[in-house]
C-alpha cells in the first residue's frame, strides 16, 4: 500500500489500521496483513495520528488535528499542531466517535482502561515574538470515556521558578504491564542543542525519573516485551555538525537495572539504569517478540565502520534504507530487507 504515514497492528497483525495520504488528505483505514480488505475508515479534513487498537479491536484511539500535514518531530512546530488536536475514541461497527480532550499523542494502557496524551502548550515564549503557545503543558491520564483526568508530569515553560522541569512533556508510551509511563521531556536550546530527557514514573502515581538523554526531538520510547529495556529513537533536527538525513538519526537502548551518571549542560545528572548502548544512524526500531533483538532502519550501504565525525551521505539525502537486525552490545549483523522508505515506522509481529 502506498502513502502510508503510520500504521498500528491489532494483536497478532491480522488487520492493519494505518494513516493514508489520499489527494493531500490523511485519513484512517484498515487493512488485512496480506493487503486484501481495504476499508476507509475516517473521511474528513482532519489530519489523524498516533493509532491504538482497543483491546478487543472494537475501537481505535487517535488524535485528529485541523492541519494540513502529520505531526512534525521539531519544536515549535509539534507544539502548534498539539494545540489544534484533539484525542477522539471511533467505534469501528458504528462509526461513532468521541472526543475525549484537547492534545495529542495519546496512548492507550495495555489493559484498555486508560489513555495517556499530551496536554496542549499553554504559554508562548518571550524568543518568539507573536507566536502561538509553544511551551508549558502536562501529560495528562483518563480513562476510556475522558474521566478522571490528572497531570501525571508537568513542563512549566521557559520562566519556571523549578530547573529542569523544561518547555514540554510529550510521547507518552506505557510499558507492557500498564505499571510504567515513559514521556519525554523538552528542555530547549543549551549549549547550540536541543536537549531532552526521557523519564519513567509509575502509573499510578507519577514522580517520572529520568533514564535517557537525548537531543533534538524523540519518538515515543518502545519498551521490550518484557519490561526491562526500553528504546528510545532520537531525530537531532539540530545536529550542530550541520548533517542531514541519517546522520540526524540514532536508537538509545536503556537497561533498566542500576542507574548512571549522565554530564549535562546543567550538570551530572543520576539516570536509571546501568547500561545505555547508542546506534548511530538508525532511524527506525522494533523489538523482537522474544525481546533479545530489534529491528532497525540504517542507510542503504551501512557499514559498521564508517566513521561518526564524517557525514555518511554530504546530501543529506532522505533515501530508501535498509532494515538490519541488530542485538545491543554488538554491531547489526543481518541485513534483512531494502529499499525501505526513509524514516518509515517498523513492527516485528508474531
Amino acid at each position: 500500500m502506498d502513502q502510508v504515514r503510520e500504521f498500528a497492528p491489532f494483536t497478532r497483525g491480522e488487520v492493519l489500521a494505518v494513516v493514508r495520504e489520499t489527494g493531500r488528505r490523511f485519513d484512517v483505514w484498515t487493512v488485512r496483513r496480506d493487503g486484501s480488505d481495504l476499508r476507509r475508515i475516517t473521511d474528513d479534513r482532519a489530519v489523524e495520528a498516533s493509532l491504538s487498537w482497543s483491546p478487543d479491536g472494537a475501537a481505535l484511539i487517535f488524535a485528529a488535528a485541523d492541519a494540513s500535514e502529520p505531526p512534525p518531530q521539531t519544536w515549535p512546530a509539534w507544539a502548534v499542531w498539539c494545540s489544534a488536536s484533539q484525542i477522539l475514541v471511533l467505534d469501528l461497527a458504528t462509526g461513532q466517535r468521541q472526543t475525549l480532550a484537547n492534545g495529542c499523542d495519546p496512548a492507550l494502557s495495555p489493559d484498555g482502561r486508560r489513555i495517556a496524551y499530551s496536554a496542549p502548550p499553554t504559554q508562548r515564549d518571550p524568543a518568539l515574538a507573536g507566536s502561538a503557545p509553544v511551551a508549558g503543558n502536562a501529560i495528562r491520564l483518563i480513562n476510556r470515556r475522558g474521566e478522571n483526568a490528572w497531570n501525571f508530569a508537568r513542563a512549566d515553560g521557559p520562566d519556571a521558578p523549578t530547573p529542569n522541569t523544561g518547555m514540554l512533556v510529550y510521547a507518552p508510551a506505557w510499558s507492557p504491564d500498564g505499571a510504567l509511563v515513559a514521556y519525554h521531556r523538552y528542555l530547549g536550546m543549551q549549549v547550540e542543542v536541543d536537549i531532552n530527557l526521557s523519564e519513567m514514573g509509575g502509573s499510578f502515581e507519577g514522580k517520572g525519573r529520568p533514564f535517557a538523554e537525548g537531543a533534538g526531538w524523540l519518538l515515543p520510547a518502545r519498551f521490550a516485551p518484557d519490561g526491562r529495556r526500553v528504546a528510545v529513537i532520537e531525530h537531532n533536527y539540530s545536529d550542530a555538525r550541520g548533517f542531514g538525513g541519517y546522520d540526524n538519526w540514532s536508537v538509545r537502548v536503556v537497561a533498566l537495572d542500576g542507574v548512571r551518571t549522565v554530564d549535562l549542560p546543567q550538570g551530572p545528572m543520576t539516570m536509571l539504569g546501568g547500561d545505555a548502548t547508542r546506534l548511530p544512524r538508525a532511524a527506525s526500531a522494533a523489538w523482537s517478540p522474544d525481546g533479545t533483538r530489534l529491528a532497525v532502519l540504517l542507510p542503504s550501504g551501512w557499514r559498521p565502520d564508517a566513521p561518526l565525525n564524517e557525514p555518511f551521505d554530504p546530501t543529506g539525502a532522505e533515501s530508501p534504507g535498509e532494515v538490519w537486525l541488530w542485538q545491543p552490545g554488538a554491531a547489526p549483523s543481518i541485513r534483512l530487507i531494502s529499499n525501505v522508505d526513509f524514516a518509515s515506522p517498523l513492527a516485528w509481529l508474531p
